[in-house]
This record gives structure tokens, sequence and C-alpha cells, in this order.
């Protein structure tokens, strides 16, 4: 539960105090039959009369747009827990990047497989094979480095087979072990983390093939991901893979109508927008 939930209906104290007593208020100086002037008595009925009739709808105003707000908050914390129900986890929490060795979770292509004998006698895993650093780790852990203070976007892009999606993981293992890892499905899985107001502080929001989180009915916006990075106190990083002739489609404006909606709007333009957030580190011949 959020912490501060039940302070607006606090706030309704007062206003439903006042109501309670300017209702009442009438009633018992006409019963205690109080020695005062007739005139007054009746000023006094007459008062709270009006200042019922004018408290009363903007009381009432009042609950309703709280309950509204409380309907949308725990609508949204539906919404949220249905999307967390669709991540990976353990034992119902999210793994840490230390604790995935898993490559079809990762999404790494299978390697040649190991001999039985190389993965027990020298501690070999058979999943993820002894990984051969290159050029681009250095940079791309520093990077890592620097943003695990503020969050950031980070985006490896290479051909197929070029290892982004192990480069990647690697990275993140050397630099955030301790980090949650955050495996979404799809865009709206984590766009419903997000105006859930799940806590990312400190996560890993794994974007492998980050195409299809911006392509689809539902793709992943600017908006969200701006929202995810806005708080730098709680860095949040994303790390995503994708194939250069994709990048570059997806970075070119629209020249046909088949690339626009019919308000003549640029459909790549989110797109567009989330590729422009992101540190871009190249692999292989991908320019």
């Amino acid at each position: 539960m959020r912490s501060g939930k039940l302070r607006p209906w606090f706030a309704l104290g007062g206003p439903l105090l006042a109501v309670a007593v300017l209702t009442a208020a009438p009633a018992g100086v006409k019963a205690g039959e109080l020695p005062w002037p007739k005139w007054l008595v009746a000023g006094v009925v007459a008062a709270g009369g009006v200042l019922v009739a004018v408290w009363t709808p903007l009381v009432k105003a009042r609950t309703d747009a709280l309950a509204a707000r409380t309907t949308r908050a725990t609508e949204r914390d539906a919404q949220a827990e249905q999307a967390f129900n669709r991540l990976p986890t353990r034992k119902g929490k999210v793994l840490l990047v230390q604790d995935v060795t898993d490559s079809a979770l990762l999404g790494v292509h299978e390697a040649i497989p190991l001999p039985a004998s190389s993965t027990s006698e020298h501690g070999l895993s058979a999943e993820l094979p002894t990984y051969v650093l290159r050029d681009i780790d250095a940079d791309l852990r520093t990077a890592l480095e620097a943003r695990s203070k503020t969050g950031g976007f980070v985006l490896l892009v290479g051909p197929a087979a070029a290892g982004k999606t192990r480069c990647a993981y690697e990275a993140i293992r050397a630099v955030l072990p301790n980090w949650r890892l955050f495996m979404p499905p799809d865009a709206a899985t984590l766009t419903e983390l997000v105006t859930g107001g799940a806590d990312l502080k400190h996560s890993v929001v794994w974007l492998n093939e980050t195409q299809n989180f911006l392509t689809g009915s539902a793709p992943l916006t600017a908006a969200t991901v701006r929202r995810i990075l806005a708080d730098s106190a709680r860095p949040v990083i994303l790390i995503g893979t994708i194939w250069p002739s994709i990048y570059d489609q997806l970075r070119t404006p629209a020249t046909s109508t088949r690339g626009e909606n019919e308000d003549g709007q640029d459909l790549n333009n989110d797109a567009q927008e989330v590729l422009e957030l992101a540190r871009r580190f190249s692999l292989g011949n991908s320019g």
C-alpha cells in the first residue's frame, strides 16, 4: 500500500464536522429555549440553513473527487500487479542481474554445445559459456557505471549474431550485479508498471530486440521512457539491442502515407524520440 492513501479522507473531517454542527445548530437553538431574543434565534437558524446549503454540495463534491481518486489509484495498483505477474520472478520477487543465467530467458542465441566434461571439469556454464571481452566492453561498462548514479538508456546496435545480447548482459552483470532485472515481455507491460507506480529504483529494464517495444499496437512512448528516467535520485537503466537496418528505419521520417496515420502524423515519431534518448554502442559492421 502506498503511504498517504488515507490522508485525503482525513482532510474531509473538518468540512464534515462543520456540516454536522451547522445542521444540528438550528435545532439545538430551538430545543434549548435559550434566553435569546427571538430575532437573534431566527437569525442563527437562518444563517445555519444558508451555511448548510452552501457547505453540503461542496463537501459532496470533495467526497466524490476523493472517491474517484481512490478508485483510480486502486485500478492503477491492480494494473501494476497484473503487469508484475507477467515478469520473470523468483519466489514472487524480481530477479537480480547476477541470478540470471538462462540464455533463453535473456534472448542470447544458443552457443555451440560444450562437452559435458568441459562444463564439469572447468566450471564452465553450458548455458552461458565463457565470455571473451571485446573492444566495446570497456566503454560500455564505463557508460553503465556513470549512469548507475543518475539513470539512463544504453542501446547496442549490431547485425544478427554479433553478440549484442550477451555483451549487454555481461556488462550489467559486471557493473550492476545486485540491481533488479525487469524483463517485460512487451511494451504494454512496461507501460503498465510505470503508470501503476511500480518502484524501479536501482533496476535494469531489459529491452532485448528493442524494435519489438517500439512497434505494434501499443508501443513504448518517449513520454514513458522520460518518466522512467526523470528522477535521477532513483536511477533506472534501460538497456536494449537492435539491428542497424531497423534502427535506421525507425529513425527515418515516413516518406509516404504508409508510414503515417489518418491525420498525416509520422508513425515513427515516437520511436525516433525514444532512440534519440539512448547512448548508442555499435557492434560488428553496424556503422
